[in-house]
């Protein structure tokens, strides 16, 4: 009967250990912009202010060009990265994450600065680097921003900042509760429940040893 018994542990702490991976579960962080950190620039010749882009305060962030009025709107968008300071980030392992519709060659830029929590209309002359493309499509859209964003960790900034232009499209905002958010693993690994298997499974196997002995 210890015989079994015994077998029987072993087979369990076999099968817990060789089970790590399928039982360990991925785990993410979000940061999310804010109200006060998205808005749409706009820029039309045919009505004053002609010189500057000016800020709107709509909650619809949206992109378009109207080439008979000279007509502009682009959307800027600020995500909060304080809560990462001190991290390094695993290649690829960083995501910008956004809700657009009706998208039609979409340009999305990021800020190369810490642009601050309010998006100016200066920053839409500002340095950037380019991210990615979006077209047709309405959906959930992510971009690897791992080397950017570690850079601006690196630096100290507490916010990255990113520029939709080009073609057309409606992005979510934070007011309409779809807002933009960056995506990282968790820094805390996540228990695995074959660890604490693999110790009560091993603990009966070693008192046995003893006492054979």
């Amino acid at each position: 009967m210890r015989k079994l018994y015994l077998c029987t542990l072993i087979v369990l702490s076999i099968l817990a250990i060789a089970s790590t991976n399928a039982f360990a579960v991925d785990s993410y962080e979000q940061y999310y912009a804010e109200p006060e950190n998205d808005a749409t620039a706009a820029r039309d010749w045919a009505a004053p202010p002609v010189a500057n882009w000016v800020i709107e305060g709509d909650t619809v962030l949206e992109t378009w060009y109207d080439a008979d009025f000279r007509a502009w709107r682009k959307a800027l968008i600020h995500i909060p990265i304080s809560g990462l300071a001190g991290r390094v980030l695993e290649p690829g392992s960083a995501h910008f994450w956004f809700f657009v519709w009706d998208a039609n060659n979409l340009t999305v830029e990021a800020l190369v600065d810490d642009p601050g929590p309010t998006p100016v209309w200066s920053e839409v002359n500002a340095a950037r680097v380019w991210i990615g493309s979006v077209t047709a499509t309405t959906e959930w859209v992510s971009f690897d921003v791992t080397d950017h964003l570690q850079g601006l960790i690196n630096s100290g900034a507490n916010y990255i900042g990113f520029l939709f232009s080009g073609g057309s499209g409606v992005i979510g905002s934070a007011e309409g509760n779809m807002a933009a958010h960056i995506e990282v693993p968790a820094e805390a690994p996540v228990p695995e429940p074959s660890s604490l298997l693999s110790l009560i499974a091993g603990v009966p196997i070693a008192a046995l040893f003893r006492r054979k002995r």
